[in-house]
């Protein structure tokens, strides 16, 4: 077995009782419970555990635990580096992934969206995936999302965040007239990534956190209007940017691969 389904609460008494007090990505499921009913509420959370088998308690007060939720623990504990992903479809948040490698290992927490972009953390689940099970997963994922891209060019241009964070306050010429000199070539991706943007109907976000040296780095595909955009989030010159470039439906595994190395 190398999928489970539990609840936020379960997995995160699990981390607890394995000496993990935080779970990096997560709300606190235990943070609105008094202090004096946590522990009530971990013997009902162990009860329904070992009823469906996932741990075995002893009369000695051992606990022994299914292999795969063993190993999704050890490698949370572990993890090298973590990843927040976020499928957003017509402006609501639809699905979350939340990411944990740990060397070769990767424990993926899959989060649905009950529709209004609040995430459902009484069922989650999780799948225990090597790198090549990942890739042809995200692979999979990336393909129901992004169909019948148009044709793009190779060139890229910067949007600096701040005029990114107001660009649906703007209209395209307003938007348009920001980058002065612009070549024709240039004009013609700023005028799609104003589009794009603006109509999207799907956004994949990645952030990619370095879990030792607790550095960051964030990736966005934006779909809309036939056109697929890559933006890096960056800095340069002391200035934060997105570098955004036009990509179609073949370059995807390249960016995947990008995000996932």
């Amino acid at each position: 077995m190398n999928s489970i389904n539990i609840s936020l609460e379960e997995l995160e008494f699990l981390l607890i009782k394995n000496k993990c007090e935080y779970l990096f990505g997560f709300p606190d499921a235990f943070i609105k419970i008094e202090r004096t009913d946590v522990s009530k509420r971990f013997d009902i959370i162990a009860d329904n555990l070992e009823s469906r088998n996932l741990i075995t308690r002893s009369f000695k007060g051992e606990t022994t635990y299914d292999d795969t939720i063993k190993k999704v623990i050890d490698d949370i504990i572990a993890v090298d580096k973590y990843y927040d992903i976020t499928i957003i479809e017509s402006n609501v948040v639809n699905k979350k992934y939340r990411i944990y490698n740990s060397k070769d290992d990767y424990v993926v927490i899959e989060i649905f969206s009950k529709g209004n972009s609040e995430l459902d953390y009484s069922q989650i689940y999780i799948h225990l995936y090597d790198k090549a099970t990942l890739l042809d997963r995200a692979d999979k994922v990336s393909n129901k999302l992004f169909k019948d891209c148009l044709e793009k060019d190779d060139i890229s241009i910067d949007i600096p965040s701040e005029l990114y964070q107001s660009i649906n306050k703007l209209s395209e010429e307003k938007f348009i007239v920001k980058y002065k000199n612009a070549s024709e070539n240039d004009t013609k991706l700023i005028k799609t990534a104003y589009k794009t943007i603006t109509y999207a109907e799907k956004v994949l976000s990645f952030a990619v956190t370095d879990m030792k040296e607790r550095k960051s780095k964030v990736y966005m595909y934006v779909y809309g209007l036939k056109n697929l955009l890559a933006m890096e989030f960056k800095m340069e010159k002391e200035e934060y940017k997105w570098i955004t470039k036009q990509i179609d439906n073949s370059e995807f595994d390249e960016e995947i691969n990008k995000v996932f190395k």
